[in-house]
């Protein structure tokens, strides 16, 4: 997981009016339809306001910008670190190690190698202040271990024991596994629990109670793609004998590799996007984590170009209580009740072939989106260009180009401006009235240093 401010010169702000510019288009309305069946690493980024000692902008800027906007702060993952950026200005904040955001975005955890810069076989648990990028608690733990989970609002977070190469190839070879798992409250340095199980396991997640721990176990031991959901009583310590099946189901094992995800804030769903790459279909594990049951909600599919699965994002309602699932590449808007765990609508539009091509491959999500505030629109984008749907309304419109790979997308509190970050230019800033370009002043602000 790797995700990371410059004066945009009037050149600028005309390609990027150019290229970005709206290029609305008519959409081929296809039928709608609804497949129903039986929500880092977490969104790729985050917009919170902020209180920041950042000057006000300039009078001397283009016609196009307002004198002064909000002070948000604006999360992105560059590279596997949590950089963050001023929405009023531009200039870069501040980044943070890679690790885990809670999902009701008030928490950041890491665990580091420590030293950081050497081999030496610990780790360092760190918890950061989302509004400075400090480090404000820490603790040591013998061994390597990654963090695996991070319950809604951080505070209990799940480790997982790395194992040496030798361990992983012995395993390998006689197709048995063992996993080693602690859970930590975030305020103590000693583990609530230690478990280990016989079994090639993943967190998948922890309960904000902290009473139930969420396991995938692979089976068999070396199939990644073919695996049951566990549930670790942490209250009783004792793994439940029986695997967690969606309701009315008779089989156990699922097949698919995880993609992507979210979580709700309330703590009670954990939603990932899985890929089925022996049926080419793409579907939202459902893991409702008060209930403890999963449901599987398939999407629709296309043509069932495994490599255009691959551009579904996963957007939450404020209520937590809707996704929107859309694709760029296949054309498709889809939404999800998660109390009904059904697909209700879908939007289906032209894509942009030159956003993305049938042999694009890709090794690690690129698709991402945002919803505004108040909910009116959502922003998504393949990796190449940015699309517009309205709630309201269920259309599509787009594409709005951008001449670089899209790393994220934030829209402003008050839903003005959208802003794209890029692998060359991050922040590139846009109406969202009139799809126009806006620009900031130039900074040369650096972060923690870096």
């Amino acid at each position: 997981m790797r995700r990371f401010i410059l004066l945009i010169s009037l050149c600028a702000v005309v390609l990027g009016a150019a290229l970005f510019g709206y290029t609305r288009r008519a959409h081929d309305a296809a039928p709608q339809a609804a497949n129903t069946s039986a929500e880092s690493a977490p969104s790729n980024s985050a917009v919170v306001p902020t209180q920041s000692d950042s000057p006000a902008p300039s009078a001397q800027q283009p016609k196009n910008r307002p004198e002064a906007w909000a002070d948000e702060t604006f999360f992105v993952h560059d590279a596997g670190w949590l950089v963050a950026y001023s929405l009023a200005n531009g200039q870069g904040r501040f980044k943070m190690p890679p690790g885990l955001l809670s999902a009701d975005g008030k928490a950041y955890v890491a665990a580091l190698p420590y030293p950081y810069e050497s081999d030496h076989d610990a780790t360092s648990v760190t918890t950061f202040d989302l509004s400075t990028g400090n480090a404000i608690k820490k603790f040591p733990i013998e061994g390597r271990w990654q963090l695996s989970a991070l319950s809604n609002a951080g505070e209990w977070l799940v480790l997982t024991r790395v194992p040496s190469e030798e361990e992983k190839a012995a395993w390998t070879k006689s197709n048995t596994w063992r996993t080693d798992v602690r859970v930590y409250a975030r305020n103590s340095a000693a583990p609530f629990r230690s478990l280990s199980l016989n079994g090639r396991f993943a967190v998948d997640a922890v309960s904000p109670s902290s009473g139930s721990l969420f396991l995938i176990e692979h089976r068999p031991a070396n199939n990644p793609e073919q695996y049951v959901i566990r549930l670790y009583d942490l209250a009783h310590e004792q793994l439940q004998a029986d695997a967690l099946r969606e309701k009315g189901s008779t089989e156990e094992v699922m097949t698919g590799f995880a993609w992507n995800g979210l979580a709700t804030p309330d703590g009670q769903y954990l939603l990932t996007l899985y890929l089925n790459t022996q049926k080419n279909v793409a579907f939202i594990h459902t893991l409702d984590l008060f209930n403890r049951y999963p449901v599987c909600i398939f999407l629709p599919t296309g043509n069932g170009d495994a490599n255009l699965l691959k551009q579904y994002t996963l957007t939450l309602s404020p209520n937590g209580r809707t996704v929107y699932a859309a694709n760029a590449a296949l054309g498709i808007v889809a939404e999800i009740s998660l109390s009904r765990a059904q697909v209700t609508h879908v939007e289906q539009f032209t894509p942009n072939t030159f956003g993305i091509k049938p042999d694009y491959n890709v090794s690690v999500p690129t698709a991402h989106s945002v919803l505004s505030k108040d909910r009116s629109k959502l922003y998504f984008t393949s990796g190449w260009d940015v699309w517009a749907y309205d709630t309201q309304t269920s259309h599509a419109d787009g594409p709005f180009l951008v001449n670089a790979p899209i790393t994220a997308l934030g829209v402003s509190g008050d839903g003005k401006r959208l802003y794209v970050a890029t692998s060359h230019d991050p922040l590139l800033v846009f109406d969202t009235a009139t799809g126009g370009a806006l620009s900031y002043p130039r900074t040369t602000t650096s972060m923690n240093g870096q």
